[in-house]
Order: C-alpha cells, then structure tokens, then sequence
C-alpha cells in the first residue's frame, strides 16, 4: 500500500516530484504511518524498478515519478508488490 500511495502522491503533484520530507507527512495523513528510514526504503525500492528516481539533496531525498511510475499510479501498469488503485481512482 506504501508503494502505491507514494507512487499517487507523485502523480498528484506538481511537476511530479517531492522530497520525503512532504511525502513523510501526506503518508502519515493518510493513515500509512512510518518511519522516514522506513519510506527511504520504499522509495529506494520504487527507484529500483525504475517506477520513481530518487536524487540525494543533503539530507533530502527528492523522488520524481517516472513515466512508467505513472502508469502504475494510474493502474495501466502492474507491478509485482504495488497495490493497484481502487475502481474510479
């Protein structure tokens, strides 16, 4: 679920990217609490599937969603260990 709603948190952003920082707090909104070491791991291994790029800033980390991160978001895509979207989103 983490992955996923990281993945619909990019595509509802602008210009497609953010810095854990943001992503940490919009996560925990939601409900999806976790640590900020434990949404480093899952963006890392978003960008190991080429679903999301993550650029190291200090003591940042800024994810942009890729085109294929996009269609996951989207649910045209599957990925094996991302949550598809519910029906209408």
């Amino acid at each position: 679920m983490y992955k996923r709603q990281v993945l619909q948190l990019l595509a509802d952003t602008p210009g497609y990217r953010a810095a854990d920082a943001l992503l940490h707090p919009a996560l925990e909104a939601m409900g999806l609490g976790c640590t900020r070491d434990q949404l480093r791991m899952h963006l890392s291994w978003l960008d190991e599937l080429q679903l999301i790029t993550v650029e190291e800033r200090g003591n940042a980390a800024i994810s942009t969603l890729s085109e294929r991160g996009g269609d996951v978001a989207r649910g045209q895509a599957l990925v094996n260990g991302v949550a598809r979207p519910a029906p209408g989103r």
